[in-house]
């Protein structure tokens, strides 16, 4: 597919009722998010260690 065409189908992205952390030590609780297909979006948090997660979660999952 040339890079001027863009593919017919969409692809949310969508996560339900994410939780993780490091050992006993928690990171994330309960996140849910939906990022449409074509946005941008913005995670901000106090630390990029609460933000990579998400970062993996979706990079693995797409």
């Amino acid at each position: 597919m040339p890079g001027d065409q863009l593919p017919s189908e969409r692809h949310d992205i969508e996560l339900r009722r994410i939780s993780f952390g490091y050992g006993d030590l928690p990171v994330l609780l309960d996140v849910s998010m939906f990022m449409p297909f074509r946005s941008f979006t913005a995670l901000v948090g106090p630390s990029a260690e609460k933000i990579r997660p998400v970062c993996t979660i979706v990079e693995k999952t797409a």
